[in-house]
This record gives C-alpha cells, sequence and structure tokens, in this order.
C-alpha cells in the first residue's frame, strides 16, 4: 500500500472525529476506515486513536481561559444586542441577568442561601 499523504491523513481524522462525535461505535469506525479506505484494521485503529488525542489536547483547558471566554462572549451579547432594546425595561433586565453571571464567574457575587430547616440552625448553636 502506498503511504498517503499528510493532507489525506488530515481529512481521515477528521473524518474518524466526526464519526465519534455522531456516536458511532468503534467497531463501525474500525470497519468503514477499511472498507472506505482500503487500509488495515490496525491503521484505522491509529486513526481512531490520534483522533481522541486531538479531542483530549483540546480539551485541555484551563479554568482562567474558560472564564475568559464565557465573559467575552458575555460582553458580546451585551454589545450585540439591538440598541432599542437595551433601553426597555425587558433590556435592562437582561444586561443586569449578563452582568450577575459575569460577576458570578468572577467570584465577586455569591449565589444567596437562604436556611429554611430550624435543625440547621439548632446544629449550628450546638455547635458554637
Amino acid at each position: 500500500m502506498a503511504r498517503s499523504s499528510a493532507l489525506e491523513v488530515e481529512k481521515r481524522l477528521r473524518q474518524v472525529q466526526e464519526w465519534i462525535m455522531e456516536g458511532q461505535t468503534w467497531s463501525y469506525i474500525i470497519h468503514r476506515a477499511v472498507t472506505d479506505w482500503a487500509i488495515t484494521s490496525r491503521q484505522a485503529a491509529r486513526y481512531y486513536a490520534e483522533s481522541l488525542k486531538v479531542f483530549v489536547k483540546d480539551n485541555d483547558i484551563t479554568l482562567e481561559q474558560k472564564k475568559a471566554f464565557y465573559i467575552s462572549s458575555k460582553r458580546k451579547l451585551i454589545r450585540d444586542m439591538d440598541p432599542d432594546m437595551k433601553k426597555t425595561p425587558q433590556g435592562a433586565r437582561t444586561i443586569n441577568k449578563i452582568l450577575d453571571s459575569m460577576a458570578q464567574l468572577d467570584g465577586v457575587m455569591i449565589q444567596k442561601v437562604e436556611v429554611t430547616d430550624n435543625t440547621f440552625l439548632e446544629i449550628l448553636k450546638a455547635a458554637k
């Protein structure tokens, strides 16, 4: 068998990733790769493993990077909001909810927890 070009390998890896995202089983993916690309099952298994490595690498993001992404997307939501909508009470509520969720992401605002069970209060008093 001739060696595949780097471009062809990249296309195959993308196809395997699509099959994985579709929820196809390992055996289906291996069988499909062997029949579609005339490769050995060992090579198909390598493609599968390489595709999974890409998913793991892409998901290896720090918490700070995730926070930055969500905050920037929330800022974009506010920027892209219709200017006329921003002036209405509903628009102001929406903006405030977005800002509150941004504050929660930053750790500035903590969600309020109400305790209504008296047994919990008794446990707290007994602990003192």
